[in-house]
């Protein structure tokens, strides 16, 4: 009980360092000095009590003169995001002169720099060189009512909040997006305007057969008029499949750009983007003419997107015409790689007894266990593959199965040469570690999301099931969480739990 108690205290203490997540440095920004900047940086951090992440920004302002520093009061931007007026216009601090750049999302925009050659890749703090003063800032939020989900477009000077749209009451679209994928949220060069992704209204459906209030106090020709001023919804449309992006990101079926004019106060959905495609990380092209982003293929089906950042997908330029044109490669050269083994490399400890190693493993686990049993005395690992066959058809990422056995996806998707399949799938059940596991010895933690989308939380049951049967020391946690097990609970849970586990399993 002891040393469970000091695992808990050194995870709490970790806990009060918050992270930093993004920031602006803007000349004369909230500051009436004249030769003064101003800093602005978001945060992140645990809050166990609530069992959430706090999200909250902090305040500088430095007299560039007398190097005097003011420190401001955090605030709470938990259930926000914001943007201010110029923070799309960003400089490198590696540069001697200014120069316009892409704040949102660089890694997955890398080959605008032979669009808009004028461009420098930023830091991770976007440094605002205007000599112009901060003028607006604009808030995303996002609120609870009656467990429903709205959201609220803030528009604030430097006294009071000026504008707010209540964007689920005019029906223009659905959800904001404020994921990493897709999300943007960016001011226009003339601050006038304001850019965001969001998911594309659905048309109204009912059931084939609705029943009527038995009262109707209205007439025929008046019950008409007032359907028709409506969108009339569509007979037996209700339950009609929707195939949304996949782990992380369910609901996002097909995004849409919305413009919001801050002198109209109206909103618009930008056309031109061709059906086939979603748009996302959209950016206002140089002048404002037009905007530009990534847009994903949809078809023939969607694969999952998030940690999978080789998609199909290409860089566009949508002009104010409505004229849209790809900028980007079909065969692009990659610059940027994802983790696993091929990011990955092995460290040894020589003056280490190797007895005492234990693994703390993600998705590839069930590869890793089988592997390295002479390696380490006890194991935990979160969301396993351990069987490629079923995961060729449950997983939102299907092709990596394929591709994991050394065949090609499109292939394959394509074909009905039943002797191929049976080779094909005959393959991956000897590749898979569910056939190996008689070889599994060492006491194993299992951590399974049962949200699980990329690796569903069927493979650890029956994983923890087949090593029970094998008389192998084993204990599998369920989370109500997804593959990731980021949420607070789960985090906090799965890593002492981790730890108490290597503990009691080497010594």
């Amino acid at each position: 009980m002891a040393e469970i108690e000091k695992f808990v205290n050194i995870y709490r203490t970790l806990a009060q360092f918050p992270s930093i997540s993004s920031g602006y440095i803007l000349k004369n920004g909230i500051s009436s000095v004249k030769d003064s900047i101003t800093v602005l940086s978001s945060w992140t951090q645990r809050n166990l009590e609530r069992t959430k992440n706090t999200k909250f920004q902090q305040t500088h302002v430095v007299n560039l003169s007398t190097k005097d520093k003011t420190n401001m009061i955090p605030t709470d931007t938990s259930n926000e995001w914001s943007n201010e007026t110029k923070s799309n216009k960003t400089v490198s601090s590696v540069l001697a002169h200014k120069q316009k750049s892409i704040q949102k999302h660089w890694n997955k925009l890398q080959c605008l720099c032979n669009l808009m050659h004028k461009w420098g890749k930023p830091d991770s703090l976007a440094c605002d060189c205007g000599a112009e003063e901060w003028k607006y800032r604009a808030v995303m939020r996002e609120v609870q009512i009656n467990d429903v989900k709205k959201f609220h477009l803030e528009i604030w000077n430097h006294y009071n909040i000026i504008k707010n749209i209540s964007l689920d009451s005019l029906e223009i679209h659905g959800d904001v997006y404020s994921d990493g994928e897709f999300g943007s949220f960016v001011w226009s060069n003339n601050e006038d305007k304001l850019l965001y992704i969001a998911e594309q209204k659905v048309p109204k459906a009912e059931p084939f057969y609705k029943p009527k209030p038995h009262n109707q106090d209205v007439s025929p020709s008046s019950s008409a008029d007032s359907s028709s001023s409506s969108e009339k919804p569509i007979k037996g449309a209700e339950y009609l499949y929707r195939q949304d992006w996949g782990e992380q990101l369910v609901g996002k079926i097909q995004s849409v750009i919305v413009v919001y004019d801050l002198a109209s106060d109206a909103l618009s959905i930008l056309k031109g983007i061709p059906d086939d495609l979603c748009p996302g990380q959209v950016v206002w092209a140089p002048e404002d003419n037009g905007v530009v982003g990534v847009a994903w293929k949809t078809t023939p089906r969607k694969l999952g997107l998030i940690f999978c950042t080789s998609r199909l997908s290409y860089v566009f330029h949508l002009n104010r015409d409505g004229e849209f044109r790809e900028y980007s490669s079909s065969s692009p050269f990659p610059v940027y790689r994802r983790g696993g083994r091929f990011s990955s490399a092995s460290l040894s400890a020589p003056t280490r007894d190797r007895g005492y190693f234990s693994g703390f493993y993600n998705v590839g686990a069930g590869f890793l266990i089988v592997c390295l049993q002479t390696s380490f005395r006890a194991v935990s690992t979160r969301n396993p593959v351990v069987d490629l066959q079923t995961a060729a058809f449950t997983s939102d990422i299907i092709d990596w199965a394929a591709v994991e056995s050394g065949f090609d996806y499109a292939s394959l998707d394509a074909t009905s040469d039943q002797e191929r399949l049976t080779q094909v799938f005959n393959r991956m059940r000897q590749m898979s570690p569910l056939a190996h596991i008689d070889k599994i010895k060492i006491p194993t933690l299992l951590l399974i999301g049962k949200k699980d989308l990329r690796v569903p939380p069927s493979q650890g049951v029956h994983f923890y099931h087949r090593l029970k049967a094998n008389n192998v020391t084993t204990k599998l946690l369920y989370y109500d969480d997804n593959h990731s097990l980021s949420t607070l609970p789960a985090e906090m849970d799965s890593l002492i739990n981790s730890v108490i586990w290597f503990h009691d399993h080497t010594q």
